[in-house]
């Protein structure tokens, strides 16, 4: 009987993805423009939690019927982003302290899991979509838009979350990510340094590298940066729906450059 082999097992070979497949499989799952635009709005902390989103103010924004507002509104209280109260309607969902912290626990177990997959499954295209984003991200925030910056930063875990290739795990993450925003906005003490776009490359490195490991473990610190400016003391103030969404014209093409360079031949290590 053969002795087991000593060495490692390499990481499977991957064919090499499409450019941009990450993003089209993104913006296909993001749905109905109503759902998207309340859903950004949230993610960009426009929408603070405890806004009343009136069926009646969001149809008129959208110019679209109360019914498509309604099932904007279902979609995201079935997420958790919403909640809906009797007598009271729809709301931007509110989290308290205990469940501020079940949010980052959920995102902290699922995340580690995600990105470890990503190391061993990545390809160069999909390292390429990441760092485009990244570039993104780095401009939003040489911009000032700091807004922009924060959903760029999200969409940044779901694309790797996409090149895991754990479906579930995905769709769980595409609702911890804008609970999380809920919980910064909510939370965040003052306007302390974000550390995203260091962390971001760095993980990109890792993941293009097949290091699972490593990538896990930078994961985790990226975590533990966002739990650190938390404060579990006061909360946002609310929006008027109207003004904010009819004003509403965002530039949606934008430049994917990439900010480092993913090497061609790199050895993978093994997670």
């Amino acid at each position: 009987m053969p002795k087991p082999s000593s060495k490692p097992s390499a990481a499977p070979e991957l064919p090499p993805s499409e450019p941009g497949r990450l993003r089209a499989v993104l913006h296909a799952q993001r749905g109905e423009r109503v759902y998207t635009a309340i859903l950004d709005a949230i993610l960009e902390r426009r929408l603070q939690p405890g806004v009343r989103l009136s069926e009646e103010a969001l149809a008129e924004a959208f110019n679209v019927s109360r019914t498509l507002v309604r099932q904007a509104l279902i979609r995201l209280t079935a997420e958790g982003i919403a909640v809906a109260e009797r007598h009271r309607g729809c709301q931007v969902a509110t989290l308290s302290p205990e469940e501020a912290e079940d949010v980052l626990a959920a995102r902290r177990m699922v995340e580690l899991e995600i990105v470890r997959l990503a190391a061993r499954r990545a390809s160069r295209a999909d390292c390429e979509e990441l760092l485009a984003s990244i570039a993104e991200e780095k401009e939003a925030a040489a911009k000032g838009d700091h807004g922009k910056e924060i959903r760029l930063s999200g969409e940044f875990h779901l694309l790797i979350a996409l090149m895991a290739g754990n479906k579930p795990l995905a769709q769980f993450l595409r609702t911890l990510v804008p609970q999380t925003a809920l919980v910064i906005s909510l939370y965040e003490r003052g306007h302390m340094p974000s550390c995203s776009i260091a962390d971001h490359t760095a993980l990109v490195a890792a993941i293009a590298e097949g290091n699972g490991k490593l990538a896990e473990r930078l994961m985790a610190q990226h975590l533990d940066h966002i739990r650190t400016r938390l404060s579990f003391s006061g909360a946002g103030s609310a929006s008027d729906l109207i003004s904010l969404f009819t004003k509403d014209a965002r530039d949606n093409s934008s430049a994917a450059v990439a900010v480092t360079t993913i090497p061609k031949d790199k050895p993978r290590h093994t997670a």
